[in-house]
């Protein structure tokens, strides 16, 4: 499912039809990787806090 997800949100971006049809523009390299450091930093310290909590 996050698969589906992460395909539709690339054909939204990057196909022109449909960023034209959801008013969106294309994500620059720094744009793109600000996004995945945002997204892997969130999850980083989630994980992080579920193993702290597991060692109490």
């Amino acid at each position: 499912m996050l698969a589906g997800a992460a395909v539709f949100l690339g054909l939204v971006l990057y196909v022109p039809f449909l960023r034209q049809l959801f008013h969106l523009s294309v994500l620059h390299g720094l744009d793109l990787l600000l996004c995945l450091a945002a997204g892997a930093l969130s999850i980083g310290w989630f994980e992080a806090r579920k193993v702290l909590r597991r060692l109490r």
